[in-house]
């Protein structure tokens, strides 16, 4: 917990502009990161954070991940992320785990995405902690212990509390479950 002084600080330079935001789970939508991202332009918004899932969903993977590429944000790797990744090698096993149209889905991914974004995703840690004027805010997908594990926004405050446990930065961004 931070006072009142460091909330603002953590959230809000000066009285109406942010100092960072974040998105996640967009899913290979380019015209929802476009959406997304002049928003954030338009509010002068500085860092920009990614929670991962960025690609499996909509036709344009390759464009959301040379864009976070070019703007250099900040990203974690998400469970579908992983999945696209490992689609062909762990296929079989894949399989018996997702649905016939989730296959599909990372089937259309891996296929479309190049050799150079593929290693790109690959790259991208499973959790990350930055420092954005001189708060720290931890990033991850599900959860600090696993990229499959999720908070809720009606979740346990005991679920919150160990994800502190495990990054004690002021500021925790967590990403998959699709609600704020």
């Amino acid at each position: 917990m931070f006072t009142g002084a460091q909330a603002q600080a953590a959230g809000r330079r000066g009285t109406n502009t942010m100092i960072f935001a974040a998105f996640g789970d967009v899913h290979g939508n380019w015209p929802a990161l476009e959406a997304i991202l002049a928003e954030v332009d338009a509010e002068g918004i500085q860092t920009v954070v990614s929670t991962g899932d960025c690609v499996v969903g909509h036709p344009w993977p390759n464009e959301v991940i040379e864009c976070l590429r070019e703007r250099k944000i900040p990203s974690v790797q998400g469970e579908w992320d992983r999945l696209a990744l490992r689609f062909v090698r762990k296929r079989k096993t894949i399989e018996t785990k997702c649905t016939p149209k989730e296959i599909a889905a990372l089937d259309e991914t891996y296929s479309r995405c190049s050799s150079q974004n593929l290693e790109f995703l690959r790259g991208l840690p499973g959790s990350l902690t930055l420092t954005v004027d001189g708060i720290e805010i931890g990033l991850c997908h599900g959860g600090f212990a696993g990229h499959t594990e999720g908070l809720e926004p009606d979740g346990l405050a005991q679920d919150f509390r160990r994800q502190r446990e495990i990054v004690p930065a002021p500021i925790l961004v967590c990403g998959r479950t699709h609600r704020a």
